[in-house]
């Protein structure tokens, strides 16, 4: 059966962090390669311009009056149904929790992740109030609920009481670049201000990724045993989590760095020793497979998404900063751990193609219109 789908690609928006990846990764796949899947993309305004290239191969776009042209105008919920109607979708995808209440399209719903719920001592009273009202109608009004781990689907049970046959579990992907000139790697991350050989964390500045458990484990070592630490991701002015200024009071050597192209990522991830993903809580925990692909040894929070990922390749610790320190010692003298995680690395990730990740949503969007 062939079904008409629309795609709110609002949240393709640089804003979104790794939700727009994300989208704009689902969008080529299934502009690509979904049959039975016509697809209508709603892009975010020019004003707010995709973090990642939003390709669509000529599939339509959908446009909605400037009041809604950002995801989180009010007026999106009547603006957005009335457009699907009149083109004619059958199932209106978005990929976040802001979906239209009511509307003649079937509702899927990504939810990846519950960081409010599970830390809301980081979130005022306002922010947390309306994060729960507008989650909970946009999973309560859905067909289906897409999440990215097994955690997340618990999380969904727990907090907004989502009926587990309503929940399905999709994981998200990654690309296996090919393998870069290794001198232009270089010329990159020297233009970067970075050298070789250091630990890499990746991912915005917010309470619940852990980074402060880092700082304090470095400044367990020894000083001139401490390599940089160059962290990728920019701050959260509304959840910031303090570790850039607790680096400078213990004397750890940090390089910042943020937005980056793909092109820079890239060669950040391919010098780095080690990357270390240390989050209290994930909804799937890409950074993961991003360093696998560029073949970078990752040390991890012992975690559902990020084990369910990382398989045996990875190394995971449980604890904090003294569980930590020594981790990451033991990673860095272990130099034939390190080669083998860099052979089955890429391995790993090749595993977690977005192509599959498109076809089991496009599964999910048969399932919603039936």
């Amino acid at each position: 059966m062939s079904i008409s789908v629309g795609l709110d690609a609002r949240f393709a928006s640089a804003r979104y962090d790794g939700v727009s990846r994300y989208v704009a990764a689902l969008a080529e796949e299934l502009s690509s390669a979904q049959d039975g899947v016509q697809l209508s993309v709603l892009p975010p305004p020019i004003s707010d311009p995709p973090r990642h290239p939003l390709r669509v191969n000529g599939n339509r776009l959908l446009r909605v009056p400037p009041r809604s042209s950002r995801a989180e105008s009010a007026w999106s919920q009547w603006d957005i149904p009335r457009v699907a109607r009149e083109s004619g979708i059958d199932v209106w995808h978005t990929p976040f929790s802001l979906a239209p209440v009511h509307s003649s399209a079937a509702s899927v719903v990504t939810l990846h992740d519950c960081i409010p719920e599970r830390f809301p001592r980081y979130f005022g009273l306002a922010h947390r109030l309306a994060y729960r009202a507008t989650t909970a109608l946009a999973l309560r009004n859905a067909r289906l609920v897409v999440v990215p781990s097994e955690s997340t689907a618990d999380d969904a049970q727990r907090f907004y009481r989502v009926p587990r046959q309503k929940l399905r579990v999709i994981a998200e992907g990654v690309r296996v670049p090919p393998e870069s000139d290794a001198r232009d790697a270089a010329r990159i991350r020297e233009s970067l201000g970075v050298g070789d050989g250091y630990l890499l964390t990746v991912g915005r500045l917010r309470p619940h990724k852990g980074y402060g458990r880092i700082m304090r484990a470095l400044a367990r070592m020894h000083a001139h045993q401490r390599p940089l630490l160059v962290s990728v991701g920019r701050d959260d002015p509304r959840l910031a989590d303090g570790s850039p200024e607790l680096a400078r009071s213990l004397g750890i050597r940090q390089k910042r760095l943020h937005d980056l192209t793909d092109e820079q990522l890239d060669a950040v991830y391919r010098g780095a020793e080690l990357v270390l993903v240390p989050s209290l809580v994930e909804g799937f925990g890409l950074p993961v497979l991003e360093a696998f692909a560029r073949g970078a040894p990752v040390l991890a929070s012992a975690i559902q998404p990020l084990q369910r990922t990382g398989a045996d390749v990875a190394r995971y610790v449980r604890g904090e900063s003294a569980e930590w320190a020594e981790a990451i010692t033991g990673a860095l003298d272990d130099g034939a751990w390190q080669a083998s995680s860099r052979v089955r690395g890429p391995e790993q990730a090749a595993r977690f193609p977005w192509s599959e990740t498109a076809a089991s949503t496009a599964r999910a969007y048969q399932e919603a219109a039936s």
